[in-house]
């Protein structure tokens, strides 16, 4: 319609054309011109072709990479650990004039570049490792690819630990998005590969905040745009289909890369603070524990074994738990899964030290046992099951300290409050060191030693043969201090 006023507007007025005229015609034209450049945007479209071109690229590469390692048989050179191999030229191998503009790196890790004259080569020398002209049937790729910009913030960059990983920078708003759903630890970059998470910080696990956001996000193929207040650290999340916020709940340190959950000042990489501050759902839900560059075959936290809602702790490598925790008595098991006891320990003897030991950093080591007053405190020594024998201290009868025999069903040995000792009887003379209820038998069979200061005050049985009168003695020191066996019987 505009078009056809247009024509009819000249065809009436083909001798000259007012100076109000031409401001009309002039205004109408600005203003499609104006829609045409909102609508197509050819800003956005030159980002967008370049992201194409690095997507194809990747695509490319990734191709190239396996053809490679197929034809090797794994063996090819791949690239040196913690090195970041970049597509910008360099005289220095290190990326010299380069390093002021790109993130920092912690040692071990250093960047990689070529020559200008090497950069594009497929021979191993180019800015990736890989030999791809030594494969039989010839390079699979005619030059390596670099990125449209190829600069400072606009890169590819490669690394090799076992495995490899790809990475590129997408400046779109429309592309971007794929950042997020390529698999990869890091929604700021666009990355393939075998393994996407190779990368050291500062690369890795980059999380969107609202320091970084501008006035306008495009994700998943629509506008997001900042809604409320939120400040400097606090993690974006959507409120609904179009608008983003923030809050204190989810925050980042950058400065420290620590992630707080419930407290804006996180002491570690990961700290959650609240009255309820974890839960695991699952049929089975796990925690596995493992160190850097471990696997998930480290000791898992887990509950539910069985059916069951109790806590078990499972070394590495291994699917029987070592420490269970019952969740409805609270019992703790180490070495079963079903303790009878507030602490259950079961398991073969380990070189001598017994499945209990208390070790001491200082100069002694002590097991405490503390009972209610005039209550009893013990050890129970069972075989098979069985009881034994019983070693407490009695503070519910005369504060006393008995060894109880299950077989004989007596109290064998007592010491009284006093420090008297009763053998075979808890009825200690109160005069008495010792009282023994049975006597006792001397049935010596070793040599008698040599009476002297030493022995002084030994008893001695000696017996003797059929018609021989056993002897009993006592080594003993006269008035003149000479030491003898001095016969009793």
């Amino acid at each position: 319609p505009m078009l056809s006023f247009l024509k009819k507007f000249i065809s009436r007025h083909q001798k000259a054309f007012t100076f109000v005229e031409l401001l009309i015609v002039t205004a109408i034209i600005a203003i499609l011109a104006t829609v045409v450049i909102v609508i197509l945007n050819p800003v956005e479209l030159l980002k967008k072709t370049r992201d194409s071109q690095r997507i194809s690229d990747s695509a490319t590469l990734k191709r190239a990479i396996s053809i490679y390692e197929l034809n090797t048989s794994g063996t090819g050179q791949m690239g040196s650990v913690n090195t970041i191999y970049l597509s910008l030229s360099d005289t220095s191998s290190t990326c010299a004039s380069w390093t002021a503009q790109l993130p920092t790196l912690t040692s071990p890790w250093i960047y990689n570049c070529v020559t200008q004259a090497n950069l594009l080569k497929t021979d191993g020398s180019g800015w990736l490792p890989q030999n791809f002209s030594s494969l039989a049937g010839g390079s699979p790729i005619s030059s390596l690819p670099i990125d449209p910009v190829n600069n400072a913030s606009n890169y590819y960059f490669y690394t090799y630990n076992s495995q490899y990983e790809f990475n590129a920078k997408l400046e779109s708003n429309e592309l971007s998005s794929l950042t997020y759903k390529d698999g990869g630890d890091d929604d700021s970059l666009y990355e393939i590969g075998t393994k996407l998470s190779i990368l050291p910080a500062p690369f890795s696990g980059n999380i969107a905040l609202f320091n970084q956001i501008q006035d306008q996000l495009f994700a998943f193929n629509q506008i997001a745009y900042a809604q409320g207040a939120p400040s400097s650290g606090q993690v974006a999340f959507f409120t609904d289909s179009t608008h983003l916020n923030g809050d204190n709940g989810l925050f980042w340190d950058n400065t420290n890369k620590r992630l707080g959950i419930g407290t804006t000042s996180p002491s570690s990489q990961l700290e959650i603070k609240g009255t309820s501050v974890f839960k695991l759902t699952g049929t089975t839900p796990k925690i596995f524990l493992s160190y850097t560059g471990g696997s998930l075959n480290g000791p898992t936290i887990q509950t539910s074994l069985e059916g069951s809602d109790d806590l078990y702790i499972t070394p590495a490598n291994s699917n029987v738990p070592a420490m269970t925790i019952y969740r409805t008595s609270g019992n703790v098991g180490i070495g079963t899964t079903a303790p009878s006891s507030p602490l259950h320990i079961r398991g073969p003897e380990i070189s001598g030290s017994g499945q209990l030991l208390v070790e001491s950093s200082l100069n002694s080591a002590v097991v405490a046992i503390d009972a209610p007053l005039n209550a009893h405190a013990g050890v129970l020594f069972k075989e098979s099951n069985a009881s034994k024998w019983y070693l407490a201290h009695r503070g519910d009868i005369d504060d006393s300290f008995r060894l109880y025999g299950y077989d004989s069903g007596a109290y064998i040995f007592t010491i009284n409050s006093s420090g008297n000792v009763g053998i075979g009887t808890t009825t200690i003379s109160t005069s008495q060191k010792l009282e023994i209820n049975g006597g006792i038998a001397l049935n010596t069979v070793t040599a008698k030693p040599t009476c002297s200061s030493t022995t002084r005050g030994t008893f001695w049985a000696t017996q003797n043969g059929v018609g021989v009168k056993d002897n009993v003695e006592v080594c003993a020191k006269d008035a003149a201090n000479a030491y003898a066996w001095r016969t009793i019987y």
